[in-house]
């Protein structure tokens, strides 16, 4: 099937609304086996109808820290090519309703996103993963193999998340039933000033501390990301089989490493060693932190650029 967009979003993407940077806003409806509900999502047009990149996010799944890198990323490529960011179930303060949320959930929901873009006629899919976002589009990948051309792993969380510094000294905030006795604070922290919040964190722009006081306004979402959280230890173990599968695959395969991950710890070394030490495994000398949307997503944004460009042969 051949696309006929002239920029108006793909068919997959409902009640789109037009924002002010030239992306949409909508939501993608999900009805699997799994994944069960709408998922916030935004679109960003490209006039290349063929390719388009997929992100996402790690955990919290909200599409609105990652803003910055989203606009840059799009403006670096020229605005010649699609991006849809698609938020994790159940994630989005005040967005579309969900009935699973859960990590086998997310995996089930970007397989129907990837779906959706070949139905749509895209001909060239590239995925960019953020932390436990990187072992979701991992799992789509042994799903959907010939359909991903690329992949981009930013800060890979993909092997013994509670074995890591940050696993050790949080898994007790993810343990039931601690996700719903933290949610519960919600209602507290609504009546925190904002620029109290900008005190608190005023490293980050204020933009990123408006969606960080949405985030904790919200009782759902503060329980389905911690709850989430929960079942990343308990699930993202030993790479085992996902070892010979990257061995394999590694042409597909581009990852980025910080310096200093408390999310990822001494597993960098098992990374690197299962893809293979060559130019496409980085380790950041920029000093970007894990959480790189918060104060990184322009230099970020460029460094996949690119990588995009290099992998598409500078052809878009």
């Amino acid at each position: 099937m051949a696309p006929t967009r002239t920029g108006a979003p793909p068919s997959f993407v409902h009640s789109p609304a037009l924002a002010a940077n030239g992306a949409y806003t909508g939501v993608f409806v999900h009805a699997g086996d799994v994944a069960v509900g709408d998922a916030a999502v935004v679109y960003y047009p490209g006039t290349n109808q063929k390719h388009m990149i997929i992100l996402v996010p790690g955990n919290p799944g909200i599409l609105g820290f990652y803003g910055p890198f989203l606009d840059s990323l799009h403006n670096e490529l020229g605005g010649q090519v699609s991006i849809l960011a698609h938020a994790h179930l159940g994630h989005t303060p005040d967005g579309p309703r969900t009935e699973s949320f859960s990590l086998l959930a997310q995996v089930d929901a970007l397989i129907h996103v990837i779906d959706a873009c070949k139905s749509e006629g895209y001909e060239r899919i590239t995925i960019i993963g953020h932390s436990v976002g990187t072992w979701i589009m991992v799992q789509a990948l042994k799903a959907r193999l010939s359909s991903i051309d690329h992949m981009f792993l930013l800060f890979p969380t993909i092997t013994r998340i509670v074995n890591t510094p940050n696993g050790d000294h949080l898994s007790w905030a993810f343990r039931p039933p601690m996700p719903r006795v933290i949610s519960m604070l919600s209602y507290i922290l609504r009546v925190l000033p904002l620029f109290v919040l900008a005190l608190l964190f005023r490293s980050w722009p204020r933009e990123q501390v408006l969606v960080l006081r949405s985030m904790l306004h919200s009782p759902s979402t503060i329980y389905h990301c911690l709850s989430m959280g929960h079942e990343e230890m308990l699930t993202i173990r030993e790479l085992g089989d996902d070892a010979d599968f990257l061995r394999q695959n590694t042409k597909k395969i581009w990852a980025y490493f910080a310096a200093k991950d408390d999310w990822v710890g001494e597993n960098r070394a098992t990374v690197i060693e299962t893809l293979g030490e060559s130019r496409r495994v980085e380790i950041c000398q920029l000093k970007m932190p894990h959480a790189f949307c918060l104060n990184h997503g322009e230099p970020m944004a460029a460094r996949c650029a690119l990588w995009y460009m290099e992998c598409e042969g500078g052809n878009l």
